[in-house]
């Protein structure tokens, strides 16, 4: 029988979703290979394959063959958060130096093209502009454009694929050859041309890095739930020690107010516990031995002892940040439509290029008449430019429109964003095909009551035999005394009214229960029916009657 490989690796310099379609296709022809999954969002790819016919050296000389780069070191969360805002921090550098030269060939393009409408600028020959806008270009275009994009073309290229960045070093070198031309022939010059091109493609890259970004951090912030150290009971002495320490079988103990630092079942004590952040429950769940818990809620009351049934990738909270990321790289129906359309895209628009190319250098003189059409809303458009001007423009043109690829781009990143703001927001996709679905839905039902709920308590009415205020100020004075969520959204609620409470004495704790203490020297007991029975406290008609409406209408009381 022979032995599955699985493989997770990390990937540098995937751009948009055709890189990713490029990399899945290319290492689905590779023998041996059974399983491939690109994920755009995380920048990996996952794969499964038989060891016996190709090795890990060999998926990575796969996917370098393509120009990309696979670095082992962005494991670590911390490292590839640090990277990945670092690739950022460049994209946006190098974006703002690339407008800042393009912004200074402005000037002189105005001069060389409209003298007759603006004057002249400077007391500069038209071949002293052009050698100043040359230098300019070659610095925005060329040097600044090597490692931003046309050193992955090249490296595509000598793989034998095509991908999004071919377009923009063609249509950035073909702008820049015209202007090198114009030197020599009578054709304008297309330098700034090569800088606008470059100087937008880097706009679009630095809005999606950061798009990515803002992605991946809403992800990481569930991360930042889990408590960092755990105090675990190890040949009778209490060790605080870091979570990733702490092993299976471990006894932890949790004090009041603390979060469970990982899965576990109960093995002593009682307490309430805060599972908001995992259920959106707003009330606490009491918890007693042999009851499981969730790692990263917060324990309310008692001390717990909890025995650790799950660590690591296995817990709760890993498995639910491991299902917003496996949406975010998820691909919709749609997108599969836009893998086929990008996968013929470039090449076509090339094709296309050329034609245009072709079709304005052999038939200019009948098409120049829409040039002096448009002049009239297009100022920049100028008819007089000459045969192999008009078609350079056309030509490259087609290359600039065709640049940005929003086509592969637009569908990945507004499932990142979608999931990721999400997750942020407490809404959890299990993949990116609900986000496609959810267009089509007119009525949405909710099986469980508190799903939807801001994950506290809050006093929204209340009902009193007596003067309302007094009775709110003695519950609020004797709740102020306990940490229970309801105890505080009755304090709260007090609160926003702007009563004064008082000092509580001989406070007790029922708890799951209740409270009691003594308020101005008359017993106060606040807290479920149970409680009211077992204290042997009377409810009058009139407060009967009351819970009944509130049932009938579906509150609890």
């Amino acid at each position: 029988m022979n032995d599955t490989m699985q493989l997770t690796l990390q990937i540098k310099d995937m751009t948009c979703a055709s890189c990713a379609q490029t990399i899945e296709s290319s290492l689905f022809d590779e023998k041996g290979v059974i399983e491939v999954n690109v994920n755009f969002a995380k920048d990996n790819v996952y794969l499964e394959a038989d060891e016996d016919k190709v090795s890990e050296e060999d998926i990575i000389e796969v996917i370098e063959s393509l120009g990309y780069t696979v670095d082992t070191s962005r494991n670590e969360d911390n490292l590839e958060k640090t990277e990945s805002m670092k690739e950022t921090e460049e994209t946006r550098n190098f974006m703002i130096y690339a407008w800042l030269g393009t912004i200074l060939m402005i000037p002189f393009w105005l001069q060389l093209n409209f003298s007759f409408a603006f004057g002249q600028f400077f007391p500069l020959s038209d071949y002293s502009m052009k050698m100043v806008m040359g230098a300019l270009a070659t610095i925005v275009g060329l040097i600044i454009g090597w490692p931003t994009v046309h050193s992955k073309t090249f490296r595509s290229l000598s793989s034998g694929n095509i991908s999004m960045e071919t377009l923009i070093t063609m249509g950035v070198f073909a702008a820049w050859s015209a202007g090198v031309l114009s030197f020599f022939m009578d054709i304008p010059s297309f330098f700034m041309v090569a800088g606008m091109i470059l100087a937008f493609h880097l706009v679009g890259q630095y809005l999606e890095d950061k798009a990515k970004g803002r992605a991946s951090q809403a992800v990481k912030k569930l991360l930042q739930l889990e408590a960092e150290t755990a105090v675990v009971i190890r040949d009778g002495e209490e060790t605080e020690i870091p979570l990733e320490e702490v092993q299976e079988g471990d006894i932890m103990k949790v004090k009041p107010g603390d979060k469970i630092p990982t899965d576990g079942v109960v093995i002593e004590g009682v307490s309430s516990v805060d599972e908001s952040m995992a259920t959106g429950e707003s009330i606490p769940v009491t918890k007693k031995g042999g009851d499981e818990v969730i790692g990263s809620t917060i324990n309310q009351d008692g001390v717990l002892k909890v025995e650790v049934t799950k660590v690591g990738e296995d817990t709760f909270l890993s498995q639910v940040v491991d299902m917003v990321e496996e949406a975010q790289g998820t691909k919709l129906p749609i997108q599969k439509l836009a893998d086929k359309v990008t996968s013929k895209f470039v090449p076509v628009v090339i094709i296309i290029s050329f034609l245009t190319f072709l079709t304005w250098l052999f038939f200019s003189p009948n098409l120049v008449g829409v040039l002096q059409w448009a002049q009239g809303f297009l100022p920049w458009v100028n008819p007089g430019l000459g045969v192999i001007g008009l078609a350079l423009f056309a030509g490259i043109a087609v290359l600039v429109i065709a640049c940005p690829c929003a086509l592969g781009l637009a569908t990945p990143t507004s499932v990142m964003v979608g999931t990721g703001k999400g997750a942020q927001n407490g809404i959890l996709f299990k993949n990116g095909e609900a986000l496609q679905i959810m267009q089509d839905l007119d009525i949405i039902v909710f099986d469980k009551t508190g799903t939807l709920t801001e994950g506290k308590p809050e006093l929204t009415d209340y009902w009193s035999s007596e003067e309302h205020d007094g009775m709110l100020k003695k519950a609020a004075s004797v709740e102020n005394a306990s940490e229970h969520p309801i105890g505080e959204a009755i304090v709260h609620g007090a609160e926003k009214k702007g009563i004064e409470l008082s000092e509580v004495e001989d406070f007790k704790n029922f708890r799951g229960k209740g409270v009691a203490g003594e308020v101005n020297g008359e017993e106060v007991v606040v807290g479920s029916r149970g409680l009211l029975e077992e204290e042997d406290i009377s409810i009058s008609e009139e407060l009967e009657q009351r819970i009944k409406e509130l049932q009938a209408g579906g509150k609890t009381s």
